[in-house]
């Protein structure tokens, strides 16, 4: 519901605790083992491998020609994957890799080489961190046309910059910065290794600003590139592995997609009927109404909404007595209690109602919104407050309704009732 505003634009409710209703980023909406998995998950498990391979001398690309088919199934593999699903910034990234591989292996010696590998060893991190921040566009677009000559353009200048100054720019790239044993010997020169930490960090910030499997995937394809350079006769196996992981990382990517609500991150309805397929014995199920939130929508408009929801979904992923949240549909969610009886369940039900109803929102416009959360944040005088409840209808597994979709149409003509009754309540089957 909607609460009325004091003069300060501030809800007079006392007993309630104010929070301003901002835009949030995926990752607040998101739990920490998902954000976790989404970073770690295919990279760390296929360059973890790799390295145990490599080391136990199980693999051996240098001797046993793996490259040879490795590297262009798995270049092969993720065009088409990119084209069918229209993810340019997957093809973008697998040229940077594939090019990376060929420049690798034809090279003439000398100071040429040098230059070439040392310069090459800094725009491999740079470019992959291009495509990081790139949005999706068509391939074919003029921008996707423009993205794709900017690798051959690369290269080119490189060339042009070694015959205009010569070896006078191999002193810069091979400069000795830190005095380290752990340093030394190695074949890429500090300034290399300090573009490739320096874009790791940068993508792993932006995978926690917009976290996805596929975001979580570039660190790793670094990681990747950065052994190809470390051990160049293996170049090839290193820079398929890190294709390979953002192959799976896009896979991932649209499974969760479908799987999972993108403005709430909860599981979405096709997740819920497979879990309640599943359970077997006793169980319980709650339906969970915004109240009024048609009338948010009208009068503060749909961003304030869909911030809305996110705040639902972020109380309903901590609830108590380990229910498992879903976003059913618009501003209905679920969650499922396996093993639980409906008397066990409903006091968590009503401290989740009560959690939510206590909650205070001030609304501001753009003009008043900070750019960043204060520290201490004050109560704007133009500030709007918005209270907002829920409904609730629960049902659990009887003799009666043993089918799983009759608990679910149970707690839907409970949440019925709970609406009917008043609303801000909980109404059990």
């Amino acid at each position: 519901m909607i609460g009325r505003s004091s003069r300060s634009g501030v809800m007079s409710h006392p007993d309630q605790v104010p929070v301003t209703l901002r835009v949030a980023t995926k990752a607040s909406t998101m739990s920490l083992w998902k954000l976790f998995w989404f970073l770690i998950f295919p990279g760390a498990f296929l360059l973890g491998g790799a390295y145990l391979l490599q080391n136990a001398g199980i693999v051996s690309p240098a001797r046993t020609g793996v490259v040879e088919f490795y590297l262009p199934v798995v270049l092969v593999s993720g065009l088409l994957l990119g084209w069918r699903f229209r993810r340019s910034r997957l093809i973008l990234a697998l040229a940077v890799l594939a090019l990376t591989a060929r420049g690798m292996t034809g090279l003439p010696a000398g100071t040429h080489q040098a230059f070439i590998f040392q310069a090459g060893a800094m725009l491999v991190p740079l470019n992959l961190l291009l495509v990081v921040y790139y949005r999706e566009r068509g391939l074919w677009s003029p921008v996707g046309i423009l993205r794709l000559m900017l690798l051959p353009a690369q290269i080119l200048a490189l060339f042009a910059l070694h015959i205009a100054f010569g070896s006078n720019l191999i002193g810069p790239l091979t400069r000795l910065w830190l005095p380290l044993k752990e340093l030394t010997g190695l074949s890429l020169a500090q300034p290399a290794l300090a573009v490739y930490l320096i874009a790791a960090i940068v993508s792993i910030w932006r995978f926690l600003i917009k976290p996805s499997a596929f975001e979580g995937a570039f660190p790793w394809a670094m990681g990747a590139s950065l052994m190809a350079f470390l051990n160049p006769p293996e170049a090839g196996f290193w820079l398929a592995t890190g294709g390979l992981a953002l192959c799976i990382a896009l896979v991932e990517s649209l499974f969760a997609m479908a799987y999972d609500d993108e403005l709430t991150g909860l599981p979405a309805r096709r997740p819920l009927n497979e879990h309640l397929a599943r359970l077997g014995g006793l169980f319980t199920v709650a339906m969970i109404d915004v109240d009024f939130f048609k009338k948010v929508n009208d009068r503060h408009g749909h961003e304030v909404g869909d911030q809305v929801l996110k705040m639902v979904a972020g109380r309903l992923r901590l609830a108590s007595g380990g229910g498992k949240a879903y976003r059913y549909g618009g501003e209905e969610f679920c969650l499922v209690f396996s093993g639980k009886d409906l008397d066990e369940v409903r006091p968590h039900l009503e401290e989740l109602r009560k959690r939510i109803g206590q909650s205070e929102f001030l609304l501001r416009d753009a003009h008043h919104r900070p750019k960043e959360k204060p520290k201490n944040p004050a109560h704007p005088r133009d500030g709007k407050g918005l209270r907002v409840t829920v409904s609730i209808g629960a049902a659990d597994r009887t003799e009666a309704r043993k089918k799983p979709g009759d608990v679910l149409k149970a707690a839907d003509k409970a949440l019925y009732k709970a609406k009917k009754s008043g609303r801000n309540r909980v109404c059990p089957a």
